[in-house]
Order: C-alpha cells, then sequence, then structure tokens
C-alpha cells in the first residue's frame, strides 16, 4: 500500500494589504491542524484534500496526515509564520518516512516577507526530502504559477474552475493520478508557459457565455487525449506585486507525448492572451448611479457588488464608500451591507441589544481609501459569527467572522459589523445573523466572481461597483513597483507574445 504524505498551506495574499498574517490569523480565521485531526475534519468538507482523502481507499493509498493551514484571503505572511509551518511539513513528512508521495494542497499565490514564491520554496524542499518519490500537488485557478513550481512537481492538477466549484474533484483527480503514477514518475514530463499579462477577473469566470469557457471546454477535450494526464491554465489574481507575475499554462504528460503538449499547450496559452482584451473590458458603475437604476426597478434581490474591497483578494473589508452612498440616496428598502470593523463591534456590545446609539463605522483599517461614518443606529443582534459554507464554493468548511453584530440604521439599512474579515460569497455569511439576502432590496457582497456560484439563483441583477481599494480591478490604477511593465500586458498594450513552453523531468 503506497504510503502518501498529505496537507495543505493555502493562503491567497495582497502585498498591497496594510495587514500581515501570522499563525493566530490562521486559527482564528480559517483552520490550523496538526496530525489526525485533519482527517476528522476533512470528512464533513469538500474541499481538494477532501477530495484527495475521499479516494485513497480506491486507489490503496494510506494518507499520512502532516498540516493543514488555510486562511481566508490576507496581508503578507510574516517570515516567522512561514518558516514555522514550513517546519512543521517537513518534520512530520520526516518523521513519517518511509513515503512513497506526497500531496499537498496549495493556493499559489501566497507571499512571505522577504519571499516572493513560497510555495516554490516549500516544494523544493520537499523534493530534496523525499528525492524521487512522487510529488503531487493541486494548485488554485488564481495561482501565480513558476517555473520553481514547475520544476519539482512530478503530478499537478488546476481547478480550472472560477468560481471554484470543483475543489473537491480536483483533489480527486490527483489522487487518481497519484494511485495510477506514483511509481512512473520518471516517465512523465512538465510542460510550463508563462503568459506575461494581468487582467481583471470579473470576466475570467467560467460560467454560462463569459469568454473563457469555450476555451477552458477545449482544454479539457485536450486533456482527454491518450498520454496526457493534466492540463491547466493559470489566470492569476492580480494583487501580488512580485517580479515573476502573470498567467500560466502548465500540463503532465508521458514522455512521449512531450513534443504533442508543447504544441498543444502553446495553442491554448495563444487562446488565453488573444482574450486578454475582451476580459478586461468590464462595466462599472459609481455606487450612487446603480443605486438610482436599482431603486428604479422593481427586481429584487439586486446585489451591489465592490469588488475593490473584496477579502477574498486580501483587502481590509471596511470599505465605506457604498455605505455613505446609501445614505446620501436616503435608501429607505431593506439594504443588507457587511463592514469589517472590531471597534465598531466592541462599542455596539457595550450598548446591547435593543439599545439605540452612535457609532463610527468602518475606514479604520485602511485609512488610504476611506474614512470612518457616523451613523446613529439600533442594536438588532449579537452573535458569535461563526458559520458554514451551504454553496458549491468551500462547502462544508466552518468560517468565523468573530464576534458580529447587525445595526439597525433608518430602518432600512442592516449593517452587519464583523471582528474579521471573512468571504461574503455565500448567502448564509447574512443568514446566521437572521438577515434574509431574498428578502431585501439591496445585497452589497465584495467579490470578483466566485458570489456567482450561490447567488445566481438569488440575484435579479448585478452592478459592480466602481470604488477606490487595494483589490480593485483597474490594473494600471493599482500601485505595481517590482513588476516589469516594459514586459506585461495591460502595461505595454502593443506587446506580442509567442508562447516559450519549458520542459522539465
Amino acid at each position: 500500500m503506497p504510503r502518501f504524505a498529505v496537507g495543505t498551506l493555502s493562503l491567497e495574499c495582497n502585498t498591497f494589504s496594510p495587514e500581515t498574517t501570522d499563525l493566530r490569523y490562521f486559527k482564528e480565521n480559517g483552520y490550523l491542524l496538526y496530525g489526525e485531526e485533519i482527517l476528522g475534519y476533512h470528512r464533513d468538507v469538500r474541499n481538494e484534500l477532501a477530495g484527495f482523502l475521499s479516494v485513497c481507499p480506491r486507489w490503496g493509498i494510506e494518507p499520512i496526515p502532516t498540516c493543514a493551514a488555510w486562511g481566508v484571503p490576507h496581508g503578507v505572511v510574516d517570515r516567522l509564520t512561514y518558516e514555522s509551518l514550513k517546519s512543521e511539513f517537513l518534520t512530520r513528512m520526516r518523521d513519517a518516512m518511509p513515503l512513497d508521495g506526497v500531496y499537498l494542497c496549495l493556493h499559489g499565490s501566497m507571499v512571505v516577507k522577504g519571499l516572493h514564491d513560497p510555495e516554490g520554496d516549500l516544494l523544493e524542499s520537499v523534493r530534496a526530502l523525499i528525492g524521487d518519490k512522487a510529488l503531487v500537488v493541486s494548485l488554485d485557478f488564481h495561482a501565480n504559477f513558476t517555473a520553481r513550481i514547475a520544476r519539482s512537481v512530478d503530478i499537478l492538477v488546476g481547478y480550472n474552475s472560477f468560481p471554484h466549484t470543483n475543489a473537491y474533484e480536483t483533489g480527486q483527480q490527483a489522487a487518481a493520478l497519484a494511485g495510477r503514477y506514483h511509481t512512473q514518475t520518471a516517465d512523465l514530463r512538465r510542460v510550463f508557459i508563462k503568459i506575461p499579462m494581468i487582467v481583471p477577473m470579473e470576466r475570467m469566470t467560467i460560467v454560462g457565455d463569459e469568454p473563457m469557457v469555450p476555451l477552458m471546454r477545449e482544454l479539457a477535450q485536450v486533456e482527454w487525449q491518450e498520454g496526457f494526464l493534466a492540463l491547466s491554465l493559470y489566470g492569476v489574481q492580480c494583487w501580488l506585486d512580485i517580479e515573476e507575475m502573470g498567467c500560466a499554462a502548465f500540463g503532465v504528460c508521458r514522455k512521449e507525448r512531450a513534443d504533442d503538449l508543447q504544441r498543444e499547450l502553446a495553442r491554448l496559452a495563444k487562446g488565453f492572451w488573444d482574450l486578454r482584451e475582451v476580459v478586461s473590458d468590464f462595466p462599472f458603475y459609481p455606487p450612487e448611479e446603480a443605486i438610482r437604476q436599482g431603486l428604479a426597478s422593481p427586481d429584487r434581490p439586486i446585489v451591489l457588488n465592490e469588488p475593490s474591497d473584496n477579502v477574498g483578494a486580501g483587502a481590509t473589508g471596511d470599505s465605506t464608500y457604498v455605505l455613505e452612498a446609501l445614505l446620501r440616496e436616503q435608501v429607505a428598502e431593506p439594504t443588507l451591507i457587511p463592514i469589517v470593523d472590531p471597534e465598531a463591534v466592541a462599542a455596539a456590545i457595550r450598548v446591547g441589544v435593543g439599545r439605540e446609539s452612535d457609532f463610527l463605522v468602518g475606514g479604520k483599517l485602511n485609512r488610504r481609501f476611506s474614512q470612518p461614518v457616523k451613523v446613529r443606529g439600533r442594536v438588532r443582534t449579537i452573535a458569535d459569527g461563526r458559520y458554514r459554507y451551504l454553496g458549491p464554493v468551500y462547502h462544508g468548511v466552518e468560517t468565523s467572522m468573530g464576534r458580529t453584530v447587525v445595526l439597525e440604521v433608518n430602518g432600512a439599512l442592516f449593517l452587519q459589523l464583523t471582528e474579521l474579515p471573512v468571504y461574503t460569497i455565500d448567502p448564509e455569511h447574512y443568514r446566521c445573523v437572521g438577515l434574509f439576502p431574498e428578502r431585501a432590496k439591496f445585497v452589497v457582497v465584495k467579490s470578483q466572481g466566485s458570489f456567482k456560484a450561490s447567488y445566481a439563483p438569488l440575484a435579479k441583477r448585478v452592478f459592480y461597483l466602481d470604488t477606490p481599494g487595494i483589490s480593485g480591478s483597474n490594473i494600471l490604477r493599482l500601485p505595481f513597483t517590482k513588476i516589469d511593465r516594459n514586459a506585461t500586458y495591460p502595461f505595454r498594450k502593443d506587446l506580442t507574445f509567442n508562447p516559450q513552453p519549458q520542459v522539465f523531468g
């Protein structure tokens, strides 16, 4: 029975964030698990590691749990935290020797202080430890795929979905390939192509009639060819101010098909490049205009989406632009809006349920963009802020908003104040504190596209709002300093791209 060490290190970072990620953040706003507790936790969730574990019995794989660290996207990881986690993985793998392989669930867009490619660094260290044993990895669609990653792995499977509705199936595919090929890795080749572009996420969603859908359908057809194991494209998240930054294409095949895979992958990479202007062309609305159009329409609920303050992209979640617009427009229809503000939460708890007071809300974590807003409201609810995602993305995963307060303002605005940043992609985010999006006129979410999986059946209309923020989708307005602007789209509109496949193995 092949013995595989398994684990997770998954955090999407935003290098423009003023905040830093430490071990406590993983514990409070995600999970940090060790050894056997990993197996118990993953019986009730549908993520990559759960998918891998679910088919281990079918392939006769004995999983050896090491460490599982996952967190809601945040700022750069401090170096001591990363080194501690890395040591945990390597020590537990070393103690579990002999191993037949390792499976790691990584994000691919984590950044550590002083280290731009921690996933590549971790994989190199694992490779040095296990020698020629199988190293199997899964990555998020928004990974910043690097040559260092490509050089280290044997088998790698990407989501190829956005919203990420097939994470569980991705883990299952990784397990099947691990079971089938762990003794044949010398016969495999990896092909890697870096694509010199950074594009916004909104139209990279792989749903409905969006422009990425035909390309990903074609990739899936190519993947079925004999001798091809796994193909993936990576539409990197665009808030990483690092040197080796951009989209990518990657594939694994048997060695006799390496030339064929180079041709096919180059064609797919060029197809992705050719969509760069299409996916960058997306309508955004000033908040006031979106609110006025929404009020003039009988539709409800209407989603007001503010991507520039997307906690799921590492933003602070405390922007007040939309709140100010709702107050200026004197909206009297039921409206739900989330704001991260530990100080306001503590103040509301001191006031108590049912009582009214003045509060300074939002604009405290990232004052570069917005300022606190004074509101008078009644404390409607105080809750512990824990809930499970019930939609297709992260289904079953428990998360925490920290202590959470619902503040009712002007009888119509329901401010959900949280201590911790949290995804707003699942309606359960509101329902867990007695707010029901289906009954509201406006529902504010903060997401580039992941919300579509859960809100598509619910929302009658969606407005994308144009507000400043560290997860904004106007690439040219983001404060990049390390990217090579002369070699990257959209900084160079006239840039040409001729795919140059690199072959490893």
